[in-house]
């Protein structure tokens, strides 16, 4: 009798302890608190970059801004229960380097990012972004961007090919093309902008672009432009004419594109010189199918 008292004991104190299992808070266990669900609506990279390169009127060397993206989701949290705050370490390198494998820039950033609990929720579906220059005489060029997660020991890559331009002063200098989902001007006459990184225009039917000419004479000029927005089998999407008024020095131009079907896949922006048909700058990008959502665009900001 004491026997069978014994094991139904055991029996009941060994359900206690499975119920217990299940039912403990899963954060007592774990050194990272669960973030907070993250937003899946869009499709976006682990890294965006976009190089561009711009000139000077009175210097034969480029400037290359190097626009970063990164989203938040790409990066691990670590939670602090004494100051309920979450916390993100990382770095990343960039390494610039010509045609013949020489290191012509090599940097390493340092962040840390301390949140909230509310600032990590509002921020589960937000990127961070960054811009960071470099001056370099004309070659060919590429860069390596390595971004490491010091809480997850993740590591990401990426490589681009870039070029600052040999400069004839007989010559007008376009920059290359910045991709804009929104421009506007304030009150203060400031110009707002809102860059698209990673380069996805979506569902856009129309967007903006910027670009800089460099003009190294002492004269002004009237010139009209084609633009063509195409795809890699080379069907277009929208064209039309920019009417450019260029003065000596640095011009910097806005212009509203349209574009009247959904782009998928590769697609380029050509800009090229009426009477010549001769393309002055280009950009090529790839937009993703109709059926994936299109992403968030860039950050707002100033020029």
């Amino acid at each position: 009798m004491i026997n069978i008292k014994f094991k139904n004991i055991i029996r009941i104190s060994l359900i206690i302890i499975v119920l217990m299992v299940f039912f403990m808070p899963l954060n007592t266990f774990s050194q990272f608190r669960e973030r907070p669900p993250m937003v899946y609506r869009e499709f976006r990279e682990n890294v965006s970059l976009d190089p561009l390169v711009f000139y000077y009127k009175d210097s034969l060397d480029g400037r290359l801004d190097l626009y970063i993206e990164i989203p938040i989701r790409t990066l691990q949290f670590k939670y602090n229960y004494s100051k309920a705050n979450y916390s993100s370490s990382f770095d990343y390198i960039i390494t610039v380097k010509n045609l013949t494998d020489n290191i012509i820039a090599d940097n390493t950033y340092n962040e840390t990012l301390v949140n909230s609990e509310s600032e990590q929720k509002s921020m589960s579906s937000a990127s961070l972004y960054r811009i960071k220059q470099f001056y370099l005489s004309p070659d060919k060029y590429k860069i390596i961007f390595k971004l490491k997660d010091n809480n997850s020991l993740n590591e990401y890559n990426k490589t681009l090919d870039f070029e600052i331009r040999y400069i004839d002063k007989n010559k007008l200098i376009f920059s290359d093309i910045m991709l804009l989902s929104d421009f506007k001007i304030d009150s203060n006459g400031k110009k707002e902008i809102t860059p698209i990184i990673n380069g996805y225009l979506g569902k856009l039917k129309e967007f903006y672009i910027f670009y800089e000419v460099v003009n190294k004479t002492d004269s002004t000029f009237n010139y009209t432009y084609n633009y063509n927005v195409i795809n890699k089998e080379g069907k277009s999407f929208g064209k039309g004419t920019l009417d450019c008024t260029i003065n000596p020095g640095i011009n910097q131009f806005f212009e509203k594109l349209n574009v009247n079907n959904n782009i998928t896949g590769n697609y380029k922006i050509e800009i090229s010189d009426i009477n010549t048909n001769e393309v002055v700058t280009e950009k090529t990008l790839n937009n993703f199918s109709n059926e994936m959502p299109y992403p968030r665009r860039g950050p707002r900001g100033h020029i």
